[in-house]
């Protein structure tokens, strides 16, 4: 396994934002070991406090991370430098989407919703129709995307992020922490106690599923032959093979919390988590392998942009990137 982590080494002071701008302030430049190499993980050196809650690479050299306190950075050599982005809020960004190098959204607490048309130089706020904390954001196609959040909220964009609606879950009893969708019409979100609801019209109309368990359901991903994992506290994976309808529990081989995966295809998927575990299945999740990540920081994301390239995120900073398919 060959995971490279990449230090987050400054080499200016911070730069304090102006006006009524309480988000990200961290202006400077973030190298790798100085500018470097990218160094062994066991050489790794982080700078900062803030967690990283997502990552998302639209290209093979191009990629964002947001987190804690409006943070944003952005890499333009695949993950080797990072440079903070000015978002202007100060809310916790949970989730995040490019759909180009420049073109992307993010979206976090206290319905937070940026988006930017110049990688990250800007970003202009948009309007939710909801005022609940929004965790994740999915997009299966440019101009229709999902969004999902606390109190059961679930909000709709068909026009790439310009605007959005506010679609009817039918309970405000759930944190729903993960959205997925394999195309425009179905897909699922997940949530605390197990919440698991799924829908096929386009988010007009939303059942529960029966996931089979009662854990926290921490995130969601789902391919566009209706194969999907969630994932959650105690070690738990489920799987679905009907987009969402019935899950089934998989042996993960861990006690602790897992926070995000994704499905690299059919037989491949990849899930992080708390201890710095990393699990990676070839075989559709009948057997998972615990990969040595180099740390014992959580890790609250993972983004894969093929079989090769991949990128976690996590806790103080931290930022793992593959370029073999993390084994």
């Amino acid at each position: 396994m060959k995971w490279i982590a990449l230090s987050a080494v400054m080499t200016s002071g911070l730069a304090a934002c102006g006006g009524g701008g309480g988000g990200s302030d961290d202006s400077s430049t973030v190298f790798g070991s100085g500018g470097a190499a990218p160094v062994a993980w066991e050489d790794r050196s982080i700078v900062t406090s803030y967690d990283f809650h997502t990552v998302d690479f639209p290209t093979e050299s191009v990629g964002y991370a947001s987190g804690d306190g409006g943070r944003i950075y952005k890499s333009t050599d695949g993950g080797a430098t990072w440079s903070a982005l000015l978002s202007g809020v100060p809310s916790t960004l949970y989730g995040l989407h490019f759909f180009d190098a420049d073109n992307g959204l993010v979206v976090g607490g206290f319905g937070t919703i940026l988006a930017t048309a110049d990688g990250g130089d800007t970003w202009t706020k948009r309007t939710s129709p909801v005022p609940a904390d929004l965790y994740a954001l999915s997009f299966p196609s440019p101009l229709t995307g999902y969004a999902s959040g606390s109190f059961g909220s679930i909000i709709k964009t068909t026009d790439g992020g310009a605007t959005w609606i506010a679609l009817t879950s039918g309970t405000s009893n759930y944190e729903f922490l993960g959205v997925a969708f394999q195309n425009e019409q179905v897909g699922v979100v997940v949530g605390d106690d197990g919440a698991a609801y799924y829908t096929r019209d386009g988010g007009t109309n939303w059942s529960p599923g029966s996931s089979g368990t009662t854990r926290n359901l921490n995130h969601a991903c789902m391919l566009p032959e209706g194969i999907g994992y969630a994932v959650g506290d105690d070690g738990t994976i489920l799987k679905t093979g009907d987009s969402g309808v019935s899950w089934s529990k998989l042996v993960s081989g861990i006690g602790y919390v897992l926070h995000a995966v994704t499905a690299i295809d059919v037989h491949t998927a990849v899930a992080v988590g708390d201890k710095g575990a990393i699990l990676r299945t070839e075989d559709g999740g009948e057997t998972w392998s615990e990969l040595a990540s180099g740390t014992t920081n959580p890790l609250f994301a993972v983004d894969f942009l093929d079989a090769t390239h991949g990128w976690i995120a996590g806790w103080d900073g931290v930022i793992l990137r593959t370029t073999t398919g993390g084994k």
